[in-house]
């Protein structure tokens, strides 16, 4: 089963726990500070990628844990904000 993450990039704001929490699908940009979903596809305002179920409880703390609310995760992509 894949799951769609969804990241709204622009109201990112740096503070790096997804990097802490997945280091294996986000990082920090060293041009602008901001998190960086690793792979991810631009749809609207927002960046999306496929992930396998292993990867699903490791990227739903990275989400848990973000101060803004900017990731999402579910089982179809939805860019709408």
């Amino acid at each position: 089963m894949s799951l769609t993450l969804t990241h709204f990039r622009a109201n990112c704001i740096g503070c790096g726990s997804c990097v802490e929490l997945c280091p294996e699908h986000w990082v920090i940009s060293k041009s602008d500070g901001k998190a960086t979903l690793k792979g991810s596809q631009k749809k609207g305002k927002c960046f999306v990628k496929k992930i396998h179920a292993i990867d699903r409880t490791e990227n739903e703390e990275a989400a848990l844990a973000c101060p803004v609310g900017i990731i999402r995760l579910q089982a179809s992509e939805n860019c709408k904000s």
